[in-house]
């Protein structure tokens, strides 16, 4: 019986021991499954952000191939920009040495006619100094004869060369004043080309250095490209205001012509009131002819009656 009973606790021992090392082992796999869980979340985890990774790779990726597409669209566009300023550069320069021609052979045109002008009305002035000369010698020659009729003439004739020589002295002061006003103009007109000049070197300097900077940092340094383009557009914009001076210096200049031909107008006029006080001038003196003749017709017929009267005295 008391094997029996050392037995029978022996066994409960070791169902004891059994029974906990059960629990132990259950807890063990409790614990290796909670594990397992936790690895095939970590594993999904991992999973996830390697995608995510994957993705974000493949995004910045893009990201770059897009910036560098439009960087190479940028600098495409500014070599574009930069050529057809300097066609438009071009243009403009030949278009102002045009402009400078044309104003050029306009001053030695106008110079020409000027002289021109000038020779004619010395020539129209000697003209009628010779014209003044004789007719006042023909009165002296004929004032004794003609009496209160040739001295009135006279008068007339002098009164009119007054208003000749005031003619002739207002049309050498329009053309004294023609002339200074061009002098201006072509004053002006050289020093807008020397400014006009001075500008372009400037900006010849300054556009190869600002597009050569953004060439070489572009990539590090993309805020140089829109500086450049920020220049770019300012140089722009001075383009655009020096096309609006050459307008505004075209439009001066067309002003100026229209002055000039309404200035020769006026001497045309002035030219056209001299040419009629010649025609009354001559038109008189053949008056003062007819005159003349008839005077002298009179006093032969009185020498005539004169001599009647003496011979039928006799």
């Amino acid at each position: 019986m008391a094997k029996a009973s050392s037995d029978n606790n022996n066994l409960k021992k070791i169902l004891t021991h059994l029974t906990a090392l059960d629990e132990k082992v259950d807890k063990g796999f409790k614990h290796l499954t909670a594990l397992d869980k936790k690895v095939d979340k970590g594993f999904k985890e991992a999973d996830k952000q390697f995608k995510e990774a994957a993705n974000f790779r493949r995004q910045t990726e893009e990201n770059f191939d897009a910036i560098n597409k439009r960087v190479d669209e940028g600098f495409q566009e500014a070599t574009n920009f930069r050529r057809q300023t300097e066609e438009n550069f071009a243009a403009v320069n030949k278009r102002v040495d045009e402009g400078f021609k044309e104003a050029a052979e306009f001053r030695q045109q106008t110079e020409t006619n000027f002289a021109a002008v000038n020779q004619r009305m010395d020539d129209e002035f000697k003209t009628a100094e010779q014209f003044r000369q004789k007719t006042k010698q023909d009165f002296v020659d004929t004032a004794h004869d003609i009496g209160e009729v040739g001295s009135m003439l006279y008068d007339k004739i002098e009164g009119y060369h007054h208003e000749m020589q005031a003619a002739f002295k207002a049309a050498a002061d329009d053309r004294q004043a023609i002339r200074n006003e061009m002098q201006a103009g072509f004053k002006a007109a050289d020093e807008f080309r020397r400014k006009t000049e001075e500008n372009f070197a400037g900006l010849y300097r300054e556009i190869p250095e600002v597009g050569n900077m953004a060439y070489k940092h572009s990539d590090a340094h993309h805020e140089d490209f829109l500086k450049f383009q920020q220049q770019a557009l300012a140089f722009q914009q001075e383009t655009r205001a020096f096309h609006e001076k050459s307008e505004n210096f075209q439009n001066d200049t067309r002003h100026a012509f229209q002055e000039i031909s309404r200035i020769l107008a006026r001497i045309e006029s002035k030219q056209i009131i001299i040419e009629e006080t010649f025609k009354k001038l001559k038109a008189e003196n053949e008056e003062l002819k007819k005159a003349k003749a008839e005077h002298e017709t009179t006093i032969k017929k009185l020498e005539q009656r004169v001599a009647i009267l003496e011979a039928m005295q006799n």
